[in-house]
């Protein structure tokens, strides 16, 4: 993963870069947003999503499914450096990638489906769908205040979160 996660977070840069824009204002790295907004907009994607996740899980549950196990051998059998990426640059990479990148170019639903792609090796129906269920709310919000850094950390708060949740 660690080489993956540098990949992806090259991609963004060297598709602009080929474009010949400049790449810190077509990813929306800067102006940097005001802080306060920021906040707001992170604290709603994670509201949002957290949310879903119940409304998810109840709905998987009723269906039969119990993956939990799954995502948690996957996570569990990482190394120290691929988690530490996992809540760093990973969300930094991929929130670059599908939201500041692609959005813009073939659309939220286009995107979410990619970035939930990218989630397949889980091997899990459940993680998957909350993929592109936290695709979908990232990129609604970052679509109407074009913040990428509200999408960077909620990812990386959600990571964290559900790392210190598998570990503990």
């Amino acid at each position: 993963m660690s080489l993956t996660t540098l990949i992806i977070l090259a991609i963004p840069f060297a598709l602009v870069y080929l474009e010949k824009k400049n790449p810190f204002k077509e990813l929306f790295l800067i102006p940097f947003p005001k802080l306060k907004p920021t906040i707001y907009s992170t604290l709603k994607i994670l509201g949002l999503f957290l949310l879903a996740l119940i409304i998810e899980g109840l709905i998987f549950t009723l269906l039969g499914f119990k993956e939990a196990d799954k995502v948690r051998e996957v996570i569990t059998q990482q190394s120290q450096l691929t988690l530490i990426l996992a809540v760093t640059l990973a969300p930094i990479g991929e929130e670059l990638l599908f939201r500041s990148y692609f959005i813009k170019r073939i659309g939220v639903t286009l995107s979410s489906l990619l970035f939930a792609g990218l989630h397949l090796g889980y091997g899990s129906v459940t993680e998957t769908v909350a993929a592109f269920t936290f695709a979908m709310i990232a990129g609604r919000e970052f679509n109407k205040n074009k913040n990428i850094y509200a999408c960077i950390l909620s990812h990386a708060a959600f990571n964290a979160i559900s790392l210190i949740i598998f570990f503990s």
